[in-house]
């Protein structure tokens, strides 16, 4: 009673905290434009963000579930109520207007609510499922895996890895620009395909390792180091980033597996550490730029991007899904191959700059109009509220442990988008681990005879 008490003032704490300091933000009169109404939509997303991180029954320290409301904290309630204030806009439009901020508010106001009734309603029912289910326990016995297996996994990926970029080092440690690497890998496309699956392999050779093995020793310190050498953080966009270096955070710092450190430590990322690290995809130029504008930059463009394309009714019947799903085709194979949302909208409004995401409802209504939105708000509950649930019950499997550890941060990156990117991304990453399994599975086969447990 008394550790339920001491929780429920954490709760409560953290989430007055946050409410007030965000209260401030949204309401303090320190921009061009005021309007009373329209800042309260946007207090009340933030609100219900933080019921649905603090006070929902995700009782979880991490889950897609914070992660959900973490976005939406900062991208559809702290960004657009300074960027209305500010009278900000981006890539050379117009402001947005008051009826568009008023409009669009309540429309993600409305999404968010009933994804949190959607999910609560979803997890509550799993685990009443589960809790009315026999369940039989097993005793899983620990392997000695050969730490020669391991290396040679690792290793071998960087070998690959090292050749497709004809060993430019500084690849290794800067972010090169945008299509660079499409341009510059041995065997061209092909190559840069590989390349994108093999610099991840030594990360999931880590996780497998670190469950596998179950401690931590010399030899798990030396995969790290591996993985350090494909994935050091300055060389990685800010989704790459959070999707990698999450999982290993939790895994490494147990205090991130307690109460809410794992939100906090997302809240100082999206604050503090992402706009850093942005900084070094210039920084081989000479150049070290902290430009701290925040949330009146580009990076927080997503209530912008969804409001435009809506208002302009840009509606492709799911031929913007379906070049998403394709995107491993390439454009002289595909006349009139979709670009991704992101510059379909740049085009019809009239961006400056094209290469811009699209937030993960907009690409539901890109493809199908506001059933694409509600679609899309279905299968986001699904996925989150199913997985939460495997997460809360143990997972029995590693395949789908490592994947529900990479989305805990990538999870980010798909609701800002676009989705053509996502899915390249994501599609790299299982292809990675799809190796590092069918790895694992022969060499058990080969020296076990019982099947892996976690």
């Amino acid at each position: 009673m008394k550790l339920f008490f001491k929780k429920y003032q954490i709760h409560n704490i953290l989430f007055f905290s946050i409410a007030i300091i965000t209260f401030f933000v949204v309401f303090l009169n320190n921009g061009q434009r005021y309007n009373l109404s329209i800042l309260s939509i946007f207090m009340s997303i933030g609100l219900f963000s933080l019921y649905g991180i603090f006070g929902s029954m995700d009782t979880m320290s991490y889950s897609l579930n914070k992660t959900f409301c973490l976005f939406y904290y900062f991208f559809f309630s702290l960004a657009p109520a300074v960027q209305f204030k500010n009278n900000a806009s981006f890539f050379s439009v117009e402001p947005l207007t008051n009826e568009i901020y008023m409009k669009y508010g309540s429309l993600l106001l409305g999404i968010l609510v009933l994804y949190l009734i959607g999910y609560q309603l979803l997890l509550n029912f799993l685990i009443q499922q589960e809790s009315t289910t026999e369940t039989e326990t097993e005793t899983v016995k620990e392997r000695e895996y050969s730490v020669i297996f391991f290396y040679s996994i690792s290793i071998l990926a960087l070998a690959i890895y090292f050749y497709l970029i004809k060993f430019n080092w500084n690849v290794l440690v800067y972010r090169p620009q945008e299509n660079w690497m499409k341009l510059n890998s041995n065997l061209g496309l092909i190559g840069y395909s590989i390349l994108s699956i093999m610099r991840y392999v030594p990360f999931f050779v880590l996780l497998y390792a670190l469950w596998l093995k179950k401690k931590r020793d010399k030899h798990t310190f030396i995969l790290l180091l591996l993985f350090l050498v494909s994935c050091f953080p300055t060389s990685l966009s800010r989704g790459i980033l959070a999707a990698l270096y999450i999982p290993l955070f939790i895994l490494y710092l147990p205090f991130l597996r307690k109460g809410f450190n794992y939100v906090l430590l997302f809240m100082g990322g999206v604050l503090v550490v992402f706009p850093l690290f942005n900084s070094f995809r210039f920084f081989k130029e000479g150049i070290f730029k902290f430009d701290y504008q925040l949330f009146n930059s580009g990076h927080f463009d997503a209530f912008q991007n969804l409001s435009l394309l809506i208002n302009e009714s840009i509606i492709t019947n799911g031929r913007q899904f379906l070049g998403g799903l394709l995107f491993f085709v390439q454009e002289s194979q595909w006349e009139n191959k979709p670009h991704g949302t992101g510059h379909l909208l740049g085009e019809t409004v009239g961006y400056s700059y094209l290469n811009v995401a699209m937030p993960y409802f907009a690409e539901g209504y890109a493809n199908w109009g506001y059933l694409g939105i509600l679609l899309f708000l279905v299968v986001l509950i699904f996925f989150n509220a199913f997985l939460d649930f495997k997460q809360l019950q143990g997972f029995k499997k590693l395949y789908i442990k490592a994947f529900y550890f990479i989305m805990l941060g990538f999870e980010f990156y798909l609701l800002r988008g676009d989705l053509s990117s996502s899915i390249k991304k994501i599609t790299g990453f299982l292809l990675a681990l799809t190796i590092v399994e069918l790895l694992v599975f022969v060499y058990h086969k080969r020296y076990f005879s019982t099947p892996i447990k976690v």
